[in-house]
């Protein structure tokens, strides 16, 4: 069951939020059954249970201009599922009992004259385990979830192009359940270009566009990973042709 309440207290312009969810999540195909011996399968996985609580508030100009949404947001899950390395640096999903998580977003966006725009977003959290399967970890953060995220794209469009700057930052996080400083993933900061395109081929039909992306990712090429003896790619080239009829 989930429940959500939006009240208008300025049309069009200020806008309250809040939400309540119950909900179960089923452990995935990877975690049940592993994956290309990185990853261990655990059939005795149960699902978890979520209650999830959060309240909003938001804020937009007319016609375009700025737009920004600020939320709290708690939730608390019983046999919560993550992933744990071993000595021989393979992993494998486990319950981990009762966890909870607070905290708060911060979503920005202004648009500019000419279609470009600056948007942006923040979420400040701290998840941590709440005891129940194994009173050790009661406390501790839950690995592979940073305390910051951010993330700021910066767009604006040249004649029939759209160029891109994006700036993504994770803060450090522990990869184990006892927060070992010596095992904890530093903190990263991505810089990402793209240059987008679109084209309306009469062949498509009224409706039809043709879009063309190229994406640079990791721009400065640095040594990134999550989990210890897999990095995460270096400077990296995308290039994706969509088509819509």
């Amino acid at each position: 069951p989930s429940l959500g309440v939006v009240w208008t207290v300025s049309p069009e312009r200020f806008f309250l939020e809040s939400h309540a969810a119950r909900s179960v999540r089923i452990p995935t195909w990877v975690e049940l059954f592993g994956h290309r011996g990185g990853i261990d399968g655990n059939r005795n996985l149960q699902p978890e249970e979520i209650t999830a609580l959060d309240a909003a508030l938001s804020y937009r100009t007319g016609q375009g201009g700025f737009a920004g949404r600020v939320a709290a947001f708690y939730a608390e899950t019983d046999e919560k599922i993550i992933f744990i390395q071993n000595s021989q640096r393979t992993s494998k999903a486990i319950n981990a009992g009762q966890t909870a998580a607070r905290g708060i977003e911060l979503e920005l966006k202004a648009l500019f004259a000419g279609g470009g725009s600056l948007a942006g977003n923040l979420t400040l959290q701290r998840a941590e385990d709440t005891g129940g399967a194994d009173p050790t970890y009661e406390g501790n953060k839950l690995p592979f979830l940073p305390d910051t995220e951010a993330r700021v794209r910066l767009q604006q469009p040249v004649a029939a192009w759209t160029p891109w700057l994006e700036v993504a930052y994770l803060g450090d996080n522990y990869r184990d359940r006892a927060n070992t400083e010596l095992n904890k993933a530093p903190s990263r900061t991505l810089l990402n270009l793209g240059l987008a395109h679109q084209w309306r081929p009469h062949w498509l039909g009224p409706a039809g566009v043709l879009a063309l992306t190229a994406e640079v990712v990791n721009l400065t090429d640095n040594a990134v990973y999550d989990v210890e003896g897999f990095p995460l790619p270096g400077r990296s080239w995308h290039l994706a042709v969509r088509m819509r009829i």
